[in-house]
């Protein structure tokens, strides 16, 4: 899954598939980049090809100290085999 760059939750999110059970769910908190930087084209692929995406949100940079966007996603595995809709929100811009 690993294309040029190796970062920690390019494991997280590979281990989550790994370990997720039968009609099982996954949620997690990673940089905004794994949805469009090209060191993850595998990583989506594998994703694409094994989950379905249920929710997207961009989170923008929301951890003190760390200048990198987040998002957070919601994904199963009930893969239905052809192109579904997702939620996707963006709230980097609200002030909270």
């Amino acid at each position: 899954i690993i294309v040029r760059m190796v970062d920690s939750y390019m494991f997280f999110i590979s281990k989550s598939m790994e370990l997720m059970k039968k009609d099982g769910r996954i949620g997690n908190i990673v940089p905004d980049v794994f949805f469009y930087q090209i060191d993850n084209w595998k990583l989506r692929k594998k994703f694409l090809e094994n989950l379905t995406l249920e929710n997207a949100i961009k989170l923008g940079n929301i951890f003190e100290n760390v200048n990198r966007p987040s998002c957070v996603f919601i994904a199963s595995n009930s893969f239905s085999g052809k192109n579904s809709e997702f939620i996707y929100s963006d709230l980097s811009m609200k002030k909270v």
